[in-house]
């Protein structure tokens, strides 16, 4: 490989590690880093807020340690299939009472991405529909 191919090749390395660097201290949303095991790697400080333990906390728990037990057979499954196809996935219901105390409507639905909205309008919808109905 020439000097400038290295050369570009280590600038675009720098250059994502920037983009992700950033997009981790600065997001609205929770984001973690973990190992194939589920343990904490790194957490942003919003994930942190969200489930209410430090970063070096986290680093003494697997996913599976903060997740109900009746809901870890199926984040097991969800995060195996994710880390096959290389996606993200939504927080736990555990996760969200933890954080929003007057929860009213938590459903996970087997459609839609990260963008679900978008994806799957009707579905979309009809979870609208049925938090607010809760509310009735």
């Amino acid at each position: 490989m020439s000097p400038a191919n290295q050369q570009h090749k280590r600038y675009d390395f720098f250059t994502r590690a920037q983009r992700w660097r950033t997009a981790f201290e600065s997001s609205a949303i929770g984001i973690t880093m973990a190992d194939l095991d589920g343990h904490y790697l790194a957490a942003s400080t919003v994930f942190q807020n969200m489930v209410g333990y430090t970063e070096a906390e986290l680093r003494e728990f697997s996913f599976f340690d903060i997740t109900y037990e009746e809901d870890r057979a199926a984040k097991l499954k969800l995060v195996r299939e994710l880390v096959e196809r290389n996606e993200i996935y939504g927080a736990p219901r555990s996760w969200a009472e933890r954080n929003y105390h007057k929860l009213i409507y938590f459903h996970e639905v087997d459609k839609g991405g990260h963008f679900a909205a978008w994806e799957q309008p009707g579905l979309f919808s009809n979870e609208i529909r049925m938090a607010f109905r809760s509310l009735r």
